[in-house]
């Protein structure tokens, strides 16, 4: 599988609709939901879940975009990485068999349902068009179920086989950031509160005659 990878910014709101086909609005909306209500309960993990969710992040403020416009923002900086994401699932599942468009449907719904997130269907996706860009054909072999390896790739008589991994933030970490904020959370709400008391509390009168 080699394809062109240009994106028309035209194409943004049929690419989403496509999306929108395989991974239904509701499974966003449901995962945008779950992180807001883990945040009310620990805001700690707001800076945690903009980095290891970014996707799922940036998609949400998209939306509200779209919402207060009418249309869909332009490719910048900040939303590039998802439109790549999406554009690339959009090419992907279209080319691959019945077999590898289901398991692929299966990864991004189930991305958003766990704590893994939609980081590691990202990094396949991301290793394949770069490896396309460099002229390699790219075979999703796992997808396919015809290797347990990811990808197949091949140029000319060299072929590769890739197994990809979207190490954590948390590599390396004898603690994990998700952990260290819901036990950090523990002292930040008891003196959260005792700093409201302390605002509320009445203040004695200073007079001097």
């Amino acid at each position: 599988m080699l394809f062109c990878q240009q994106l028309d910014v035209n194409e943004i709101p049929a690419l989403i609709n496509y999306v929108f086909h395989i991974a239904p609005y509701g499974l966003w909306r449901k995962r945008f939901s779950i992180l807001h209500e883990h945040e009310k309960h620990n805001p700690l993990l707001s800076e945690y879940f903009d980095t290891e969710f970014s996707l799922e992040r940036v998609f949400e403020a998209v939306q509200r975009y779209r919402k207060a416009t009418g249309r869909y923002p332009a490719v910048d900086e900040i939303n590039y990485e998802l439109y790549s994401f999406l554009a690339l699932f959009k090419l992907v599942h279209k080319r691959i068999t019945e077999t590898g468009r289901s398991k692929l449907q299966s990864s991004i719904r189930d991305g958003l349902q766990d704590n893994k997130g939609l980081g590691p269907l990202a990094t396949e996706l991301r290793t394949s068009s770069q490896l396309m860009r460099q002229g390699f054909e790219v075979e999703f072999t796992d997808l396919e179920g015809s290797e347990r390896y990811d990808l197949l790739a091949s140029k000319g008589e060299i072929e590769i086989e890739i197994d990809c991994k979207a190490p954590s933030g948390d590599v390396g970490r004898r603690i994990h950031k998700r952990r260290f904020r819901a036990f950090a959370n523990e002292p930040y709400a008891v003196t959260s509160e005792v700093y409201r008391v302390w605002q509320r509390a009445p203040r004695p009168r200073n007079d001097t005659g």
